[in-house]
C-alpha cells in the first residue's frame, strides 16, 4: 500500500511539473529557414487546452487523440500536424513520450525497486506489461527491469 501512495505522488509531482511549464505558453520561438531571426508564433488556444488535457489525463489508458480533439471542439483533419508544428510532435508520441519521462521516475526510486512493471505500466495507462516493455525499450535501448537494475546499480 506504502508503494501504490508513492508511485501516485511521484506522478502527480510529475503531472503539477508539466501542468505548471504549461501555464503560460502562449508562444513559440520558431526559426525561419530562409534566414536565421527567430520569430515568436502565437500557439493557438485549442493546441495549449489539448497539451493541458494531455497532462490532467496523461495516465488514463484511454487517452487519445479522438478524445483531445473532442475535448478540443475540434474535428479538424489537420488536427495532429498542427499539434506537431506547435508542440513538436504528434499527441500519441507526445503522450507516449510523457508517460516514458514518468516511468524513468518511478523506476529511479529506490522505494519502489520491488514494484513489478506491470502495475507501473498500468499506473503509466498502459494495456499491459508487453506494451510497456516494447516502448520502453524502444526509447532506452533495455527493458525497463533491466535498465531499472542498471541505475540502480550505480546508486
Amino acid at each position: 500500500m506504502r508503494e501504490e501512495k508513492k508511485i501516485k505522488q511521484i506522478l502527480e509531482n510529475f503531472r503539477q511539473q508539466l501542468l505548471k511549464r504549461a501555464t503560460g505558453k502562449q508562444t513559440k520561438v520558431s526559426s525561419s529557414s530562409s534566414n536565421s531571426s527567430k520569430k515568436k508564433l502565437n500557439i493557438p488556444d485549442k493546441i495549449c487546452r489539448a497539451e493541458q488535457y494531455i497532462y490532467q489525463h496523461l495516465y488514463e489508458k484511454d487517452l487519445d487523440t479522438k478524445k483531445i480533439m473532442e475535448y478540443c471542439h475540434t474535428h479538424s483533419n489537420d488536427f495532429s500536424t498542427k499539434f506537431h508544428f506547435y508542440i513538436g510532435e504528434t499527441p500519441k508520441r507526445y503522450i507516449l513520450i510523457l508517460r516514458m519521462k514518468a516511468s524513468k521516475l518511478i523506476l529511479l526510486d529506490e522505494a519502489l525497486n520491488e514494484m513489478p512493471i506491470v502495475f507501473i505500466a498500468r499506473y503509466l495507462g498502459f494495456s499491459g506489461k508487453g506494451a510497456f516493455n516494447h516502448f520502453f525499450k524502444k526509447y532506452y535501448g533495455l527493458p525497463p527491469q533491466k535498465w531499472r537494475q542498471d541505475k540502480l546499480a550505480l546508486l
